[in-house]
């Protein structure tokens, strides 16, 4: 990379002007194949953003990194005019060591001709230089600590960190063995610790565990019908394990779950009735639209899965298992049988669905829905269907790219951000209890904490390493920084943690964003 940097310095020359149009190549790596032009300077790049773990502060995407990590990325994001080489806004944007390291990393196809000197940035423990973008410090006031520092004044929390126990736990080989009693042990315990080494043996081993996930599902919905609370809480995590292992013959049982009445289901499942369902169901029923249309129609079934259901045919046109006019022809069915019938669950459903997928072809019976007082206007108003049909695929192509994967992929990326690290929930011989603030404090600068779902910004803006500003609004701490990872803590939040393209937690149906996240 370092070559690269320096072939670019000398020349001047983008990767597209370095190479014909035959023998396209990304201008950081060299690779020729599977490349597409950045949106801020137009030249060839990896299309390779989706293999960025979210979170994982990897630098394995050079599309993603030189769309984060450089000015010409950061001078388009924000709409800039003219040359970013010369653009003041961005040069008020940082201070002058990250304002060069933007302007001259690696990962720029242009750099800095003349980037401003300054004075790189020293522990103030011991005076060793800090290379700020490249290594884990932290920040009290005007002060940076290299991690070395940090580790000897905040102690066990701080070495647990940067030994990496907070890292994917899913990638690591340091596992447990355990027995086959011990697996389901863990899994049933409701200690308020994902149980990662019963999750890995299930995932290495599924046809030992299949049909004991299968049954504790059963026996959760059996208690709640008998007005008893479940024993454990295995019945949760086998939700997101049976979806990423697609055993097909949990799906009875699975449904049977997240079909009961008033809060069984969500007091069986929590925030994944919400947030997940969408995902849960495209995958169980593939291509059985008349047993997705059941579900819909079946007014014994709790309110969040009939809402969220008909976003099953997003996924499927997103999948190319049906094309938007067929999913389009579905809806207006279901959307017919809703005036018919007067139900203003299923009207207010399809007709949001119908807002993502639809054309304004289908308005007029979209305003019958209206005009019946089927869908109340404080949930979707008509004159934001009416504009968001306005003729364009704008909200139609938003919704793709914002659409999550079918199914589960790996049940530890999937409660990702709810392993938030809770203090009450932390074993008391780790640390005392003045470690406890500072454990805090110490999190608040973790620039990827899904504890910090809840704050008012955009996910994507805050990861931006370096080029946000963070406000802890529930904590008395406050402080950027660059100390990657999450330390696992409970699998059950305290309090709901929704993402912003999630479904609602009021039921509403609508995306997170576009309802009470407003």
């Amino acid at each position: 990379m370092a070559k690269e940097k320096s072939r670019s310095q000398s020349t001047g020359l983008t990767a597209a002007a370095s190479g014909s149009q035959g023998d396209k190549r990304c201008g950081l790596c060299g690779k020729t194949t599977n490349l597409i032009e950045t949106e801020c300077c137009g030249n060839w790049i990896c299309d390779d953003e989706h293999e960025y773990k979210l979170f994982s502060f990897d630098r394995n995407s050079c599309s993603r990194n030189h769309r984060r990590f450089t000015l010409c990325g950061f001078h388009h994001d924000e709409g800039h005019e003219g040359d970013w080489k010369e653009c003041p806004k961005c040069r008020e944007a940082f201070d002058t060591e990250d304002y060069v390291y933007y302007g001259t990393n690696e990962y720029n196809f242009e750099v800095l001709a003349d980037p401003p000197q300054f004075e790189p940035t020293k522990c103030s423990q011991c005076g060793r230089t800090i290379d700020r973008a490249r290594e884990n410090h932290s920040i009290s006031g005007d002060d940076y600590v290299c991690q070395d520092c940090a580790g000897d004044k905040l102690g066990d929390v701080a070495n647990l960190v940067r030994s990496g126990w907070y890292a994917d736990s899913s990638d690591s080989d340091d596992f447990e063995e355990l027995t086959f009693e011990e697996v389901l042990q863990q899994l049933t315990q409701e200690d308020e610790w994902l149980p990662v080494d019963a999750i890995q043996a299930v995932q290495e081993t599924p046809d030992l565990y299949v049909d004991a996930l299968i049954r504790s599902i059963e026996d959760a919905t059996a208690a709640k019908i008998a007005g008893e609370e479940p024993s454990g809480g295995t019945h949760f995590l086998a939700l997101f394990l049976l979806t990423e292992l697609e055993v097909q013959k949990a799906w009875p049982a699975i449904l049977a779950a997240i079909s009961l009445p008033g809060d069984g289901s969500f007091e069986l499942f929590g925030e994944a009735q919400v947030g997940y369902l969408g995902r849960i169901l495209a995958f169980f029923l593939a291509d059985r639209v008349d047993e997705l249309e059941a579900i819909v129609l079946n007014r014994e079934f709790n309110e969040p899965l009939r809402t969220q259901a008909p976003e099953v045919f997003l996924y499927w046109v997103r999948d190319e298992r049906m094309t938007r006019q067929e999913a389009v022809t579905h809806l207006l069915r279901l959307l017919r049988i809703a005036v018919d019938t007067d139900d203003g669950i299923l009207a207010f459903a399809v007709v949001y669905e119908l807002t993502t997928l639809g054309s304004p072809e289908i308005l007029p019976e979209i305003r019958e829905a209206f005009e019946r007082g089927l869908i109340e206007e404080s949930l979707l108003e008509l004159d934001t269907v009416e504009c968001t049909l306005d003729g364009t695929d704008d909200c139609f192509q938003d919704a793709l790219e914002d659409c999550p994967p079918t199914g589960i992929l790996d049940t530890f990326e999937a409660l990702e951000h709810w392993c938030i690290f809770a203090p009450d929930s932390m074993p008391d011989e780790m640390f005392d209890e003045d470690y406890y603030e500072r454990a805090f404090e110490l999190l608040a600068r973790n620039n990827a904490g899904p504890m910090l779902q809840n704050l008012d910004f955009d996910v994507d803006d805050m990861e931006k390493s370096g080029m946000w500003r963070m406000q802890v609004d529930d904590m008395d701490m406050s402080a950027p920084g660059n100390i990657p990872g999450s330390i696992p803590g409970p699998i059950r939040n305290q309090g709901l943690q929704v993402g912003r393209n999630d479904p609602c937690p009021c039921g509403s149906g609508k995306k997170f964003k576009k309802c009470c996240g407003k």
